[in-house]
């Protein structure tokens, strides 16, 4: 606990004998210390563990190479802890172009259209509609790079000065926590259009999830066979 009085021993006794009784091991984290903070006025802020991982023998024997990461979060005071049990592969694909909702908040957007459509004021409307796409999808591109980046760099920043453990950086942290929530944001209006699943409640940021429902969509989509005029299966 950081930030407070720490709490009397005699609350976790029972726990700890429960622990103990059931054989389980409280397994180490990667990562800042706490899991859970809370502003408490100006810049002064209280960090606590209150989230872990309890496994035993057998399930350590069954995944050696398991790895609990503490992971970094924008807006929630919960930081969320990550179980890995084994190493995973991703293969990403070309994609094809699509207008990206989250780009109408960016302020470049108007000056990346109007290049596309003024590439050549006396080439026929379809072949500017073209230039514009190429535009807009060679900005999207870098723009999406560039949102990773940052949030990628907001977590770096953040872990660093937690792990500092001063108060003075407590404010900065508060700030940089702001950034990464907008940046946040973008990721999930972007996957939110992918898998065109607009039911989650505001607040509900999960970009890994509409990535899953728009990569199942895509498979349920897929032609992997048709039926000629015989009526005999032509496969791919």
């Amino acid at each position: 606990m950081r930030g407070r009085v720490q709490h009397p021993q005699w609350l976790f006794s029972g726990f700890r004998e429960a622990v103990n009784d059931c054989g389980l091991i409280d397994m180490p984290m990667q990562g800042h210390t706490y899991t859970w903070s809370r502003r408490m006025g100006s810049n002064h802020v209280v960090e606590e563990r209150l989230d872990r991982a309890l496994v035993n023998n057998s399930w350590m024997t069954m995944f050696p190479q398991c790895l609990l990461k503490n992971l970094v979060t924008g807006a929630s005071d919960h930081s969320p802890i990550l179980l890995c049990t084994e190493q995973k592969f991703y293969d990403f694909k070309k994609r094809q172009f699509r207008f990206e909702n989250s780009w109408l908040v960016e302020p470049e957007l108007d000056s990346v259209v109007h290049d596309g459509w003024f590439h050549d004021v006396n080439e026929p409307m379809i072949t500017r509609l073209q230039h514009c796409t190429e535009e807009l999808d060679q900005w999207g591109r870098s723009l999406r790079k560039r949102y990773k980046e940052d949030i990628q760099k907001c977590k770096d920043i953040i872990e660093e000065l937690q792990g500092l453990g001063d108060v003075e950086t407590d404010g900065e942290i508060v700030l940089l926590k702001e950034k990464l929530n907008l940046l946040l944001i973008q990721e999930d209006t972007f996957w939110k259009q992918r898998a065109k699943i607009f039911w989650m409640k505001d607040g509900d940021m999960n970009a890994k999830f509409f990535h899953a429902a728009a990569t199942s969509r895509k498979q349920k989509n897929k032609i992997t066979k048709l039926f000629n005029d015989e009526d005999v299966e032509i496969s791919s």
